[in-house]
């Protein structure tokens, strides 16, 4: 009976599931007076830098290829746990890697596949990183907290040299900082700074500031760089999320100009060997070729 008891709840559960888009007991579903159980607020930790956080991605990519991403991949294939025709196998990273370990006409120290490779995984990473960005700023319930990036086109320069301990922790307290402020405000002053943050963000992607050229009519249209300087002085006005959120979507506006560069392996360098020697080894692995390839 008991078990009875449990199937009816647990189908009662996926039909509300189905019908809400809510799951029974989720943080969203509400108590007995319509209310929500939980105080959820959500955050979105900004780059305040597309260019650098681009830059990064970059970085990152090349990194967990020096850690060893293909070796796992090929380690997973071999072992039966990554079928190409499941979802981890279309996943960024594991897709690129395993078209090139199944490339046709596969030869050793073979520099333009690599470095197709290579390019073809920090680019689909950038793309998904740009879609996260859009899909967050279409969701009115996240609060955007702006992070300062490091840029690593600019290391060992000598104003932007490589980010000590101490830096990094500023960087992690200066955003836990901003999303603790929030979490200590009551609901009802955190809903109004959200929408207060949402009704700013609307109006300040405006191109123009319609109240001003109201009050212009009849007047000298001012000029274009006089727009523009009212416009980023109702901005400075806003709050910090709508600044946030105005710059994160302005700043893609300048992303076609992003040069994508390698910073680790490049071309004559050892980390560049030693991956061109990782590849080959893998890529025989999978294909079943000599060592003559």
């Amino acid at each position: 009976n008991n078990n009875n008891n449990n199937k009816k709840e647990d189908d009662i559960s996926k039909e509300l599931e189905f019908y809400t888009g809510q799951r029974s007991g989720g943080l969203l579903s509400s108590g007995p007076d319509d209310t929500p159980k939980y105080d959820v607020r959500c955050f979105f930790l900004c780059p305040n830098d597309r260019m650098a956080h681009t830059s990064i991605i970059d970085t990152r990519c090349e990194q967990m290829l020096l850690r060893g991403l293909v070796t796992e991949t090929t380690d997973l294939r071999q072992d039966g746990k990554l079928p190409l025709s499941s979802q981890p196998a279309r996943a960024i990273g594991y897709r690129q890697t395993l078209d090139y370990l199944y490339r046709s006409e596969a030869k050793s120290k073979d520099e333009e596949a690599l470095d197709q490779y290579i390019e073809d995984f920090t680019t689909a990473t950038r793309r998904y990183a740009k879609k996260q960005m859009s899909w967050f700023r279409k969701d009115d319930s996240f609060m955007f907290v702006p992070v300062q990036v490091l840029d690593e086109r600019k290391k060992g320069d000598d104003e932007n040299e490589v980010e000590t301990k101490e830096a990094t922790m500023l960087r992690v307290e200066k955003a836990a900082g901003i999303i603790t402020e929030m979490c200590l405000l009551s609901r009802e002053e955190y809903e109004k700074q959200l929408l207060m943050a949402l009704e700013g963000e609307k109006e300040g992607t405006t191109t123009t500031n319609n109240k001003t050229n109201d009050k212009q009519k009849g007047a000298v249209k001012t000029s274009k760089k006089e727009q523009q300087k009212q416009r980023e002085a109702y901005i400075q006005q806003l709050p910090l999320s709508a600044q946030t959120k105005i710059a994160n979507e302005e700043q893609g506006k300048q992303m076609k100009f992003y040069k994508p560069q390698r910073y680790i392996i490049q071309k004559g360098t050892k980390e560049y060997e030693d991956i061109m020697l990782e590849v080959d080894q893998c890529t025989k692995r999978i294909q079943g070729l000599n060592d003559d390839f």
